[in-house]
């Protein structure tokens, strides 16, 4: 038995003294060494180097094309840069334009020889000569002696001028223009004010002058455009009744098919655009007529878009609201006070006015996408509101085509 125990022994001490001497051997050693390396620097970050990705050599691109102080664009091949320019850049100085045919800036400063631009150059069509046109097609209709259109506008541009002759050369009436030039005060508007000028001198046959303003809670917050009509009777006593047509109203017709259909309402007032307010509009608080609320003795609301009111009424309305027995806005106050004092008004069918005949100045119309003659789908001979040449230039042109429609 300690024989057996003898042997054992020795077996396994042979096999430790033999892993020593391999352990200590220089392969494992150098492979230990590998391990430990290896372990060491797997937390170490890792760079890379970019001259290794061979997508193309920057430098070389880059001195290849840079053969200069600046940038050699030549070698760019989508546009000859020199070429271009050369053929255009007559000069030494500066691109000659007249290489761009949209149109010739020479001429149109050679008629620059005032102190002001000579907007006649500029122009669209030639306004006078469409209204005289205008006056000859439509010649067979009777003029209208007693009754006048007053047109009011702050300032006169292209647009406004064509629907203006429009309505100056097909109404068969006397037309006034209520511009408000006094109101350009600032230096660099007063070119506005003499474009304005020169198209109002366009137009044959139209009548203007200066707003007489005084603003009043009759007028509405952003001008005082119906008080100045109401104003302009007092120097007018020749005539009984007449219209008043804002800016941004649009007739696809010839304008006395509106104006003689109307004649058959025999009225102080003829309201085109009106509305039963059966709940009670913020304003109506507001509006009293000798201390009577305005609703209490009519709730309707009259708009003054389009309407025709007599000289009388126009007067005696007028005389009110100076003397302030009256208070309050405008479409509220103009039922009631025909109906206090006794004055006739009617509110005609509306089968002359277009799908879109509305207030503007609220909601979705003061997106001017909305206020195109375009987007309300226009009928032949109907009213639209609000058609406004700041969404559309070409306004003018339109008033006139549609002038010259006879049915």
């Amino acid at each position: 038995m300690p024989r057996k125990l003898f042997i054992t022994f020795s077996y396994f001490a042979f096999i430790f003294f033999l892993f020593l001497e391999v352990y200590n051997a220089p392969g494992f050693q150098y492979l230990n060494s590998y391990v430990n390396d290896a372990r060491s620097n797997v937390n170490k970050p890792i760079y890379i180097d970019v001259k290794t990705l061979p997508r193309f050599d920057i430098t070389k691109e880059v001195t290849s094309v840079n053969r200069s102080k600046s940038f050699n664009v030549t070698t760019l091949p989508r546009s000859n840069i020199a070429r271009e320019v050369a053929t255009v850049n007559r000069s030494a100085t500066y691109s000659n334009v007249t290489a761009l045919p949209r149109f010739n800036i020479t001429k149109i400063v050679s008629v620059n020889r005032s102190k002001y631009f000579n907007v006649t150059a500029l122009q669209r069509f030639n306004i006078t000569k469409e209204t005289h046109q205008l006056f000859y097609y439509h010649k067979h209709v009777e003029y209208v002696q007693k009754e006048a259109v007053v047109f009011t506008t702050r300032v006169i541009s292209e647009c406004e001028a064509g629907r203006l002759a429009s309505l100056v050369a097909t109404s068969k009436r006397d037309v006034w223009l209520l511009h408000d030039h006094d109101s350009f005060l600032i230096p660099k508007e007063d070119l506005i004010v003499r474009r304005s000028e020169e198209f109002i001198k366009q137009i044959p046959g139209l009548n203007y002058e200066q707003q007489i303003k005084k603003h009043t809670s009759f007028d509405s917050e952003i001008s005082s455009t119906k008080s100045a009509f109401l104003r302009w009777y007092k120097n007018h006593s020749e005539y009984t009744s007449a219209w008043l047509v804002e800016d941004d109203v649009f007739y696809t017709g010839a304008w006395y098919k509106f104006f003689n259909d109307m004649m058959k309402y025999p009225a102080d007032v003829i309201a085109v655009y009106y509305d039963n307010n059966e709940k009670q509009w913020w304003k109506d608080k507001s509006c009293t007529i000798k201390g009577e609320l305005c609703r209490e003795i009519s709730p309707k609301h009259t708009y003054w878009m389009t309407i025709r009111i007599s000289r009388n009424a126009a007067l005696d309305l007028l005389s009110h609201i100076e003397d302030g027995t009256i208070k309050g806005h405008h479409e509220a106050i103009t039922a009631a006070f025909m109906n206090k004092f006794n004055y006739s008004m009617k509110f005609p069918d509306r089968n002359f006015v277009g799908v879109k005949f509305v207030p503007a100045h609220w909601g979705p119309w003061m997106n001017k996408y909305n206020q195109t003659l375009e987007r309300m789908k226009p009928e032949a001979n109907k009213l639209y509101h609000p058609v406004k040449c700041v969404a559309d230039d070409g306004l003018g042109e339109k008033a006139i085509y549609y002038s010259y429609k006879r049915l």
